[in-house]
């Protein structure tokens, strides 16, 4: 039985840079181009609930963007 070599179109990658500046132009000098982003994240001006950690809720966000090799 052969089998298929799955080559996936996507992978993830965790940003180990000081500004998201950086990975955006390191990924750009590699021939990257952003196709699409995304968002989601709590209201920063609302008050916290009560019992609620400020840790906790600063980091309770997702950003995600879409990179395509040219």
């Amino acid at each position: 039985m052969k089998q298929r070599v799955f080559k996936p179109y996507t992978s993830r990658f965790f940003l180990k840079h000081s500004f998201l500046e950086q990975a955006f132009d390191m990924l750009y000098d590699q021939g990257f181009k952003m196709t699409g982003s995304c968002g989601s994240g709590t209201a920063g001006a609302a008050d916290l609930k009560p019992g609620v950690d400020a840790e906790e809720n600063r980091w309770n966000h997702y950003n995600e963007f879409v990179f395509v090799r040219e």
